[in-house]
C-alpha cells in the first residue's frame, strides 16, 4: 500500500507541476503574452521606419571632388553610405570601393544611419552632430517633384548642387547616377 500511495503522490506532483504552476497544459486562452526583458519590464515592438517616398531619393549620388572619386548611395530602406573609388588619382589604388572609408572623415557623420520622413512638410532628414554641444538636422527636400530639389545642413541651403559642409557632402537628384549602381560597388569592395 506505501508503494502505491507514493506512485499516486508522485503523479499528483507531476500533474501539477506541468498544470498548477503557470503551465497551460495543452490549453490555449486566447490571450496574447508579453515578454518582458531580464529586468521584468515590457518591451515594446520597434518602431517601423516608413519611408513612403524613397523612391524619391534611392540612387547613387556623384559626390566627386577634384581627384577624389566618390559616391553617396542610399538604399531602399534609407541606410545612406559613401563609397571611395580606388583607381582614381587621389587614392592610386585597386578598381574597387571601400565603404564608408575611414582614413577619409568625408561623411563619417552620416554613414550607415537611416534616413526619416517627414511627409506632410515633404522631407527627408537626419539629426547629426557636427560640433560636441550641437545637434544638427540634415534635409533632402522633394516637394512636388518626386525628386530632391534642395539640401540643407541647417539652412545652408543648396539647389542644383552639392553641399559640402564640415566634411559633410551630400548632392541633389542632378548628381543621382545611372550609370553606377550600388549593386555594382557592393560586388566591388575591395579585398
Amino acid at each position: 500500500m506505501k508503494k502505491t500511495m507514493v506512485a499516486t503522490t508522485g503523479l499528483f506532483l507531476a500533474a501539477f507541476a506541468f498544470t498548477g504552476c503557470g503551465g497551460s497544459a495543452g490549453t490555449n486562452s486566447g490571450q496574447e503574452t508579453v515578454s518582458g526583458n531580464e529586468n521584468n519590464e515590457i518591451e515594446l515592438p520597434a518602431e517601423k521606419n516608413t519611408l513612403h517616398n524613397i523612391s524619391y531619393i534611392e540612387g547613387v549620388y556623384d559626390i566627386t571632388s577634384e581627384d577624389d572619386v566618390l559616391y553617396l548611395a542610399i538604399d531602399t530602406e534609407g541606410v545612406v553610405n559613401t563609397y571611395d573609388y580606388q583607381a582614381d588619382f587621389s587614392d592610386n589604388g585597386m578598381d574597387c570601393y571601400i565603404k564608408n572609408n575611414p582614413l577619409k572623415e568625408v561623411n563619417q557623420k552620416i554613414n550607415g544611419k537611416t534616413l526619416k520622413e517627414d511627409q506632410e512638410n515633404k522631407y527627408f532628414y537626419m539629426d547629426i552632430q557636427i560640433s560636441e554641444n550641437q545637434a544638427n538636422e540634415l534635409r533632402w527636400v522633394y516637394g512636388e517633384t518626386e525628386e530632391i530639389e534642395s539640401v540643407s545642413l541647417d539652412g545652408l541651403i543648396t539647389s542644383g548642387g552639392i553641399l559640402s559642409i564640415n566634411d559633410i557632402r551630400i548632392a541633389t537628384s542632378k548628381y543621382l547616377l545611372t550609370d553606377v549602381t550600388l549593386e555594382e560597388m557592393e560586388l566591388n569592395i575591395c579585398k
